[in-house]
């Protein structure tokens, strides 16, 4: 997702090349702590320690900067070919662990409930979430084509079963884990990919 350039910085003064990234995680902890209702620029730009007007002159609305914000902290691997679908899914799959499970899961786990009750922030959640779909039916595709998946391969459910089971893991993952519990999580995310490819591989 781009990020509009810096307008207003006065003459003479020159951009802050730190604000994007101040505002982008100030935004999600501000969201993640209070969601959708305590989601304000005020808010926002307090957390940031930035003025309020640098917010305005560069995001449009609320729904834009959040939006941003957390796609600006996502690490997913969206060209990952590995040439092999277990890895390619596996590393998808904990891409998506990570992030649910990281700094700025509360903001993400909180999106994908509150996006279903705003139309305008729907409608941005559904393009980031659509990048992420698509680069996951590439991987299956692919696979498709190496001859490791069925051809008949509803790849729709393949993907819910898999990354469905990935944010329940989030869920029942302690919310403070040990090292211990981060291994054994990360080590149940690469067996829900075994289990589910077991009835589509060939």
């Amino acid at each position: 997702m781009s990020t509009p350039a810096v307008t207003g910085a006065g003459p003479g003064r020159p951009p802050d090349p730190g604000l994007a990234d101040r505002v982008h995680r100030a935004a999600c902890r501000v969201y993640g702590r209070h969601g959708w209702r305590g989601f304000t620029i005020e808010a926002v730009a307090k957390e940031a320690a930035v003025g309020k007007a640098s917010i305005y002159a560069r995001w449009s609305s609320k729904e834009d900067l959040l939006t941003e914000s957390l796609a600006a902290q996502v690490a997913f691997r969206s060209d990952v070919d590995t040439g092999d679908i277990r890895s390619d899914l596996t590393v998808l799959a904990q891409n998506v662990f990570d992030f649910f499970d990281g700094e700025f899961g509360a903001a993400a786990l909180r999106l994908l409930g509150e996006a279903r009750l705003n139309p305008d922030l729907g409608i941005r959640f559904e393009a980031f979430r659509d990048d992420a779909i698509r680069a996951a039916r590439k991987v299956v595709r692919r696979a498709m084509d190496r001859g490791e998946v069925s051809r008949d391969t509803e790849v729709s459910a393949l993907l819910v079963a898999i990354f469905g089971g990935v944010i329940m893991q989030v869920v029942s993952t302690p919310i403070s884990p040990t090292k211990r519990q981060r291994v054994t999580a990360a080590r149940d995310v690469s067996a829900l990919v075994d289990l589910v490819l077991k009835g589509v591989q060939t």
